[in-house]
């Protein structure tokens, strides 16, 4: 699984970080630097604790996961090493949210399964990687929210990577089989990487959180590649059952699931709200086809109300 040095990221090309974090330099030359975003983020006050429904407080908390997870550009974002990592997506405001006085956060752009135990190249061509993920859980960790699998085996490539541009169909019927093949194989690997987060943090609370809807269910609109009604019908299909393998697998390991797939219907793409930018990277809100900061806002509250559920 892992990628040949100056590989594209699965999911996230090279040329589309490159302009990112090129673009992204460019903004922080202007404002003279970047406040947040890092892996010791600040944004979380060190005061104490606010207790969970159980009465226990979350003191520690480390989120893993990929670009759904780091947000770029969403403000304020950090290039962090390549991994595009905005200081308001969810883990932040969980972390400020419920006022962990100790909280990491080294989910980074294109991060597959893989890099939670391997080094990350983010930018190979920029000579740029990040430490395994993993390594930043420690046996204290008393939270750990886990964003991660979509750019495993390419499916998420295969699902939106071949959407440049509006001008043709983004999902060939060809392309389906595989990646429902993608999705399966995704189950196991998930439960093997749940099971190294259980081991390295033995009391920890493990969340795996899912990825929201993209696609409406019928029509299209500007922002959305154009679709046949039988491709679109197919993109959601599978993008369901990208959520149905991650409850299972967290199901089977026997940690908790946020699923962000039922709170996201009516905040599509070409939603009135919509909660996932469309084909255009906005450096102001969101890169293309990833979350707006509304979705981890709702990402969030998801969060911290199954803690409050489940503490």
């Amino acid at each position: 699984m892992r990628r040949a040095p100056g590989a594209p990221l699965p999911g996230v090309p090279a040329a589309l970080l490159a302009a990112l974090l090129a673009a992204l330099l460019a903004a922080l030359l202007l404002v003279g630097g970047c406040a947040g975003g890092s892996d010791e983020t600040s944004g979380a006050p060190a005061s104490p604790a606010r207790t969970t429904a159980a009465g226990s407080g979350v003191r520690s908390y480390v989120a893993l996961g990929d670009s759904y997870t780091s947000a770029p550009y969403v403000y304020l974002t950090d290039v962090a090493n390549g991994c595009l990592r905005s200081n308001h997506n969810y883990p932040s405001l969980v972390a400020r949210s419920l006022h962990v006085p100790h909280f990491r956060d080294v989910s980074c752009a294109g991060a597959t399964t893989a890099d939670l135990t391997h080094r990350q190249q983010t930018l190979p061509q920029r000579d740029l990687s990040v430490p395994p993920q993993l390594r930043a859980v420690r046996p204290g960790t008393d939270l750990v929210t886990v964003g991660i699998g979509g750019n495993d085996f390419g499916i998420s490539s295969l699902l939106l990577g071949s959407c440049p541009t509006a001008r043709a169909s983004c999902l060939p019927m060809s392309a389906a089989p595989q990646i429902r093949r993608a999705i399966a194989a995704l189950r196991p690997v998930l439960v093997h990487s749940l099971r190294l987060v259980q081991q390295r943090a033995p009391a920890a609370t493990v969340l795996l959180v899912g990825y929201p809807k993209v696609a409406p269910d019928h029509g299209s609109c500007p922002d959305l590649p154009s679709l046949t009604p039988t491709a679109l019908a197919m993109l959601n299909r599978l993008n369901r059952q990208l959520d149905d393998a991650m409850r299972a697998a967290a199901r089977r390991a026997r940690v908790g699931y946020v699923d962000v797939y039922p709170a996201s219907r009516g905040h599509d793409i070409c939603a009135k709200v919509p909660w996932v930018n469309g084909i255009h990277t906005d450096t102001s809100r969101a890169a293309a086809m990833h979350p707006f900061g509304i979705e981890q806002r709702a990402v969030a509250r998801l969060v911290v109300q199954y803690l409050a559920a489940h503490g």
